[in-house]
């Protein structure tokens, strides 16, 4: 059952991505799970006649400075610009990847999101709060198309996925079960033993 585990929601300003301006935020997930999809808080400024092209999200590893790095582990389906509301503050928008991706408990990861097209009267804006407020990771903007990284505040994000439960787990669960059908089996064949001493 798909839920919702990382997120923030205590935006209070916009900024901008496009072309080469992209946003980062990482986050680190308190328990191992599948990731699935991830929501950004968004409006769009001018593209109305398809300038911006399509938006992107997309999950990279981070480094030892905590911002994102290599290739993406995974990249979502394309959200056309021109899709995306013109009212502030925006709304969230859900970027589903090609395929789930497991997220490891207290490893750091980082959600990146670019646009294919765009420029300075045409362009994406992503809620952020510049005083941070997301304890489990940090916010990032990048100018050169995710070759390097600026500090920025935490940028407005959800993150949905599917609990991991083990193999182990599953047959633990179906070996505790299936003994206690086994059990109850055991008792009835005891009892109806019991009963037809009784009437014989």
């Amino acid at each position: 059952m798909v839920q919702l585990f990382e997120s923030f929601s205590g935006d209070v300003s916009a900024n901008d991505f496009k072309a080469a301006v992209w946003l980062g935020q990482t986050f680190t997930p308190q328990v191992t799970h599948d990731l699935t999809s991830v929501k950004l808080k968004l409006y769009r400024v001018g593209g109305a006649g398809g300038q911006i092209g399509s938006v992107y999200s997309a999950i990279r590893a981070v480094d030892g400075d905590h911002k994102p790095t290599g290739a993406s582990l995974v990249t979502s389906n394309a959200i056309t610009a021109t899709t995306i509301t013109t009212s502030s503050p925006g709304e969230l928008y859900e970027f589903v990847f090609n395929s789930s991706h497991r997220l490891l408990i207290d490893v750091e990861y980082a959600i990146i999101a670019y646009t294919t097209g765009g420029d300075s009267s045409n362009f994406i804006q992503g809620r952020y709060n510049n005083s941070g407020g997301y304890a489990r990771g940090l916010g990032w903007r990048s100018s050169d198309s995710g070759s390097t990284w600026s500090a920025h505040g935490d940028w407005a994000f959800e993150e949905w996925g599917n609990l991991y439960v083990p193999v182990a787990t599953i047959g633990k669960i179906n070996k505790v079960g299936t003994g206690s059908i086994a059990k109850f089996n055991r008792i009835n064949l005891s009892s109806m033993k019991k009963l037809r001493k009784i009437l014989l």
